[in-house]
């Protein structure tokens, strides 16, 4: 550590006198010497010093008190937002850090009320000023939204800050500690943020210009605060008649838009708003009225004006910030998007200024990323049009090329280009089956060309002619998108090779050389033109099918694309529509409806009817029609039988059109079921290719995924509203119950303090019996309240464990104990089964927590329970070492670093608790629900018992934040067994002392004891246990296992028949101690074995007997009983009640030997615990203060009702308690001997 924050530490330390007086003579320092404090404190501080605080309610600096000098001292050398609330009128005192908050009002708020100086606020603050007067309690803010006037405008300002009280020496109130840090722009940038991300996420819904412009509008409007309108203009060029052009602003969208209703109202204080501007009319419109606006350090400069600026920032094209009618501001931004070439689209945008912030520097970067995303938003828009417009290109240039296939005529047509009239009338004559267009050169070819209405299916072209030759030409016809495709014949009277590789090579079809026969021509003719159509029918389907992948992919972007299905649906017929030549597209739903069965969902048709009445790939030389038809349905038949769900109808009357149709229909199915249709209309005996047929049906299965993905998302939808409204639910309802049940405390808790009083008064046994009810019932209720509280807190994750070092098995015993009554009064065994060798006794958890687990539990298996028995089972699961060099430190090697006090090594360990009953037990489907929150049984059963289903809830949660785990197994009729495990820190050794008596000698010496142990004399007895069950058996023997010799019988004859089969063996009786049960229905057969078992004896009275009785027998009927054993049976008797635990034991046995030397014959067992001086718990750690009085509660004599010797209980009550008293002492003389030598050389 620095000395600078050595020297921080100190000074936050309390005051002695000798400071404290010092500190009261010397008058505020103005400076600091603090390197961290600026140099401005000094300014603050003068103010401070030479401020005239007598015309004050605080009084001249002097009479201060010292409490009140060492806030403002502490205030104004602290580098962090501070001020003091001072005196009955808050006066302010701040430090240098603190200006920024007050902005405008420093200087003048130093030594001003309150009041004065937060006059907007001060109603709101003075009530939190009077709350922590009046309870002496603080409070903390987290981000608190305060509108405050302290830069000339109402601000939106975020504070964290904690208000807390200053008090004298003597509790006085002198006023209120606020230290205060800005959170302001940290909400700001969480609140712009979001709605640039929520901007970013929604871009894939822009489709358009238009929507992209919508869509940033909905989000502008739905968090309007930063933004609270919004509008957007288009800038676009319009070409006037007179050649000119104008700039038209056109209104796109507002904040204003309502939905369903096209008008818009604007409010009074805008500029002119018109939807169309044109702005040729603003051009020589001046801006020079600008208005200056002062905020804080800071001047921002406004235009003033009566319309929209629209020219001026296209012309600067930079934003322009406006001030309006009503002071209010807004800001226009310019963006532009390239629309192909040099033309562009200017678009402003028009974003109001949120009233309550400046239009600082941040504001204005947020603002310029709004516009940012919006060009983003257009550019995807532009981009999905232009696809779209493609889209619709290519498909009518498709359907174009379908139409020219139609239009084949089979007189095939020629042009003939040669120069030669004489060969033209040749070839003319020899092709005399075609049509024949005619033209001397390269040049007329084109001019033909030109003039045709259709494109000839072949040209036949000499190669050499003037004006342009026959390359010439095949390189034009080449080039040209509309002729590539035209097969090319050259002829030439050059037989050479080269000729003909060079026309091969610049694109044509074929090479004849002159002279050639007829009969050859016109082959090479006829085949040229096949392969011409073949080419074309296979580059015709490659565009079909890549056209289908696109659209089938488009289709596919839609459904996820978070579109309606409506919306989905009818860009799919469009699509349709574009692909398909029809009339008509309808989707028809058979779902069932309010008004019918077969509905149509979407529906789309084309103004003029398109007919196909032939196939357009048909054989050239085909002139059958009807073949063609009979063909073109053989193969659509073949595809019908290998496609289920398609339906093509040639000539049928349709009730949606009302004419006869030719309709082709597609299934669509939703989970495998019909749902309805796709249905395509076209004239009558129109022919449906198989390709059509094919597409229809890869969307209609397109179809069938949106629908279910639409479903799909409607029900999630429905589940989420569900489950938000179950969470809100259980939410009110527990924060109802949590807030009704800390009302409830408050009265139960003085019923509860009148009832207790009552305990110490005389009452008659009515009285007695009705305050005892009381009490009772005032003990459920509050369990109740408790744990709704624990409920509602676990539920808002409020709960947090707090470790503590504790006896592990004190903690159970004292578990146990708390139930034992409650289990003997109906006659249940409550056993606990642990191997106390095993158990760590000092650990490290939350034991309030564990208790609270085991409480549940316990309670449970005794409230549905009602015979058998209970067995509480603790065991060590695991340990794990954390670090053998750590240490665990103690209050006196925290302030001691040179002591040799190693510490205790620590051990991760994990408990396993286990609790098995034989109640009622449970149906196994309802363990699964049995941990929720007031989820419940048997409702007749748990009425029954007072079941309020929060326990295993809460058991789990709290298992859970330890980070263990919880089960259960139950079966009805059968019982219930419940597990859980349990984290904790073992301290597994004890301390060392080195060279010295350290100054934790009496640590040591109490912590030497890390394991459970009985006396050695006890260890060397012979013990006897009778009892008729099995588990108390098996208890006993685990806690008795270090015994010499423990036997264990469930009868008394087989434990009378050992005892004389020892004794004959070894003459001598065989046990010192029998343990024998005892109940109402047996005491008649106790009476009897006891006596046997003293005629045994040799001596007839050394053998102890120890009665096990429930504990609900306590009381006059118990001790008439024992006195009545006693007199009959005689020796030494004791009693020990269930359940038996390890503490029990060990006072048992304790007792009993020093009551052999006392010579008494009965002893009580309950314990009489004397208070511990108030010396021996002052300044010692609370860990070993609690051990202490432990260890001294556990050697105090117990009071007895009735005991036939009062004498020898009283001799050895004062022997045991002077002996704790000098061992203590002595101890406690060393502690506090090397601890004053310790901090006394210090």
């Amino acid at each position: 550590m620095s000395m600078r924050d050595s020297s921080v530490n100190r000074s936050s330390k309390s005051f002695t006198a000798s400071s404290m007086q010092s500190f009261c003579s010397m008058s505020l320092s103005p400076t600091y010497n603090g390197d961290y404090i600026e140099n401005e404190d000094s300014n603050i501080a003068d103010l401070v010093n030479n401020y005239d605080w007598s015309a004050t309610s605080l009084g001249p600096m002097d009479t201060w008190k010292p409490a009140l000098k060492n806030a403002v001292n502490v205030c104004l050398h602290t580098p962090f937002p501070i001020c003091l609330y001072l005196g009955p009128e808050w006066i302010l005192i701040y430090n240098q850090k603190y200006r920024p908050i007050l902005k405008t009002k420093h200087p003048d708020a130093i030594g001003k009320p309150a009041k004065k100086v937060w006059h907007e606020i001060y109603s709101y603050f003075q009530e939190r000023f009077e709350s922590v007067k009046a309870t002496g309690k603080g409070m903390f803010k987290n981000d608190e939204l305060l509108e405050l006037f302290r830069d000339g405008y109402a601000e939106e300002a975020y504070f964290n800050y904690t208000l807390s009280p200053i008090f004298e020496s003597d509790g006085t109130f002198l006023g209120i500690f606020n230290p205060a840090q800005e959170t302001t722009q940290k909400v700001l940038n969480a609140r712009r943020l979001k709605i640039l991300g929520e901007s970013g996420s929604q871009i894939s819904k822009v489709n358009s210009l238009e929507s992209a412009c919508s869509i940033m509008k909905n989000i502008l409007n739905d968090n309007h605060t930063d933004i609270p309108y919004a509008l957007i203009y288009f800038i676009e060029h319009k070409l006037n008649h007179d050649g000119s052009e104008s700039s038209i602003a056109r209104l796109i969208t507002t904040t204003f838009d309502e939905d369903g209703k096209k008008e818009r109202h604007f409010p009074d204080y805008f500029p002119e708003t018109h939807e169309i501007i044109n702005l040729t009319n603003y051009v020589d419109q001046s801006y020079d009225k600008y208005i200056n606006l002062r905020r804080a350090s800071t001047s921002y400069s406004f235009l003033k004006c009566d319309s929209w600026p629209l020219n001026l920032v296209i012309k600067n094209g930079n934003h322009i910030k406006v001030i309006l009618k009503n002071d209010s501001q807004a800001v226009l931004f310019l963006t532009k998007i390239s629309l192909g070439g040099e033309k562009v689209l200017p678009v402003v945008l028009i974003c109001g200024v949120n009233r309550r912030r400046a239009l600082d520097d941040q504001y204005l970067e947020f603002l310029q990323l709004v516009t940012n995303q919006l060009n983003t938003y257009l550019l995807h828009g532009k981009k999905i049009e232009e696809e779209k417009l493609r889209s619709k290109l290519l498909a009518d240039l498709n359907y174009q090329k379908v139409m020219f296939f139609q239009g084949i005529s089979h007189e095939l047509q020629i042009l003939l280009v040669d120069d030669s009239n004489e060969m033209r009338d040749h070839l003319t004559d020899l092709l005399k089956e075609f049509d024949i267009y005619r033209a001397c050169d390269g040049k007329d070819a084109l001019r033909v060309l030109k003039t045709l209405k259709q494109l000839p299916d072949l040209v036949l072209s000499d190669v050499t002619m003037p004006n342009m030759n026959g390359y010439e030409l095949l390189d034009v016809l080449r080039s040209n998108v509309n002729t590539q495709l035209i097969p090319i014949i050259l002829l030439s009277a050059k037989a050479g090779e080269d000729s003909k590789v060079k026309g091969l090579d610049k694109g044509a079809d074929d090479y004849l050389v002159k002279p050639f026969s007829a009969r050859e021509l016109i082959t090479r003719i006829r085949a040229n033109i096949e392969l011409s159509v073949l080419r074309r029918k296979i580059l015709f389907h490659r565009c079909q099918e890549e056209e289908s992948k696109q659209l089938l992919m488009s289709i596919a972007n839609m459904i996820f694309s978070g579109l309606s299905i409506n919306e989905t649906l009818q860009y799919v017929v469009k699509e349709i529509h574009h692909r398909i030549p029809c009339e008509r597209v309808l989707v028809i739903s058979n779902e069932q409806s309010k008004s019918k069965a077969n509905e149509i969902i979407v529906s789309y048709e084309d103004s003029e009817s398109v007919t196909l009445i032939a196939n357009p790939f048909m054989e050239i030389n085909d002139n059958n029609n009807d073949k063609r038809k009979s063909q073109s349905s053989i193969n659509s038949q073949e595809y019908l039988n290998d496609n289920s769900g398609i339906d093509i109808s040639l000539n049928v009357y349709c009730d949606y059109v009302h004419k006869n149709v030719s309709i082709l229909s597609s299934e669509v199915k939703l989970n495998n079921d019909f749902w309805g249709w796709i249905k395509i209309y076209r004239s009558p005996n129109s022919i449906w290719l198989d390709s059509e047929i094919e597409l229809l049906q890869q969307i209609s299965n397109l179809m069938s995924l949106a629908i279910t993905h639409a479903n799909l998302l409607e029900e999630n939808e429905e589940k989420e509203i569900q489950i938000k409204a179950a969470e809100v639910a259980d939410k009110t309802k527990s924060q109802i119950l949590a807030n009704t049940s800390h009302e409830l405390r408050t009265p139960l808790g003085a019923i509860v303090g009148i009832l207790s009083s009552f305990e110490c008064n005389s009452l008659t046994t009515d009285q007695r019996d009705m305050i005892d009810t009381m009490l009772r019932s005032s003990d459920i209720v509050l369990s109740i309240i408790n744990d709704i509280l624990d409920s509602a807190r676990l539920e808002a994750q409020k709960v947090t464990l707090i470790n503590k070092t504790f006896d592990l098995l004190v903690l159970l015993d004292d578990i146990i104990e708390k139930f034992g009554k409650k289990a003997g009064s109906k006659k249940i065994e409550l056993i606990v089964n642990c191997e106390v060798d095993e158990l760590p006794r000092y650990v490290k958890s939350d034991p309030d927590r564990l208790k609270q687990v085991l409480s549940h539990l316990l309670s449970n298996s005794i409230k549905f329970t009602e015979q058998g028995e209970i067995v509480l089972t603790i065991s060590m699961q695991s340990k794990k070492a954390i670090d053998e060099n750590k240490v665990i430190p103690t209050s006196d090697t925290a302030s001691n670093p040179n002591s040799d006090l190693s510490g205790l090594k620590v051990e991760k360990g994990c408990l396993l608790i286990e609790l098995h009953d034989t109640g009622i037990g449970m149906n196994p489907e309802y363990i699964q629900h049995a941990w929720k929150s007031f989820s419940q049984g048997d409702m007749s059963i748990t009425k029954k018992n007072d079941g309020r289903g929060l326990g295993l809830s809460i058991c789990k949660s709290l298992v859970e934040i330890n980070g263990g785990e919880i089960k259960a197994e139950s079966q009805l009729g059968k019982g219930s067994k419940f597990w859980f495990t349990w984290n904790v820190e073992i301290l597994s050794t004890t301390p060392t002392i080195s060279n010295f008596i350290s100054i934790s000698t009496l640590e040591a010496q109490l912590y030497k004891q890390m394991k459970y142990s009985l006396y050695q004399v006890i260890i060397q007895k012979r013990i006897l246990i009778i009892h008729p069950v099995e588990s108390v058996r098996h208890s006993l023997l685990k806690y008795l296992q270090k015994i010499e010799k423990v036997d264990a019988f469930d009868t008394f004859d087989k434990g009378i028949r050992t005892i004389k089969e020892y004794k004959e063996l070894y003459d001598r009786f065989a046990y010192d101690i029998a343990f024998i049960s005892l109940y109402e229905h047996n005491k008649e057969e106790v009476m009897k074995a006891s006596l046997e078992l003293r005629k045994l004896e040799p001596n007839n009275n050394n053998l102890i007997i120890i009665f096990i009785v429930f504990s609900d027998n306590e009381g006059n009927e118990l001790n008439e009983l024992v006195e009545n054993l006693i007199e009959k049976i005689g020796g030494t008797i004791d009693i020990i009640y269930t359940p038996i635990t390890w503490k029990k034991l060990a006072n048992l046995f304790v007792n009993m030997e020093k009551n052999n030397e006392t010579g008494c014959l009965y002893v009580g067992e309950r314990v009489h615990q004397k208070q511990i001086p108030d010396i021996i718990c002052k300044d010692v750690p609370q860990e070993i203060r609690r051990d202490i009085i432990l260890r001294y509660s556990e050697n105090r004599i117990r009071n007895v009702n009735k005991s036939k010797c009062i004498l020898c209980v009283v001799c050895f009550a004062f022997s045991i308690f002077w002996f704790d008293h000098v061992y203590l002492l002595f101890f406690l003389f060393f502690y506090f001997f090397y601890r004053r030598i310790y901090f006394g050389a210090q």
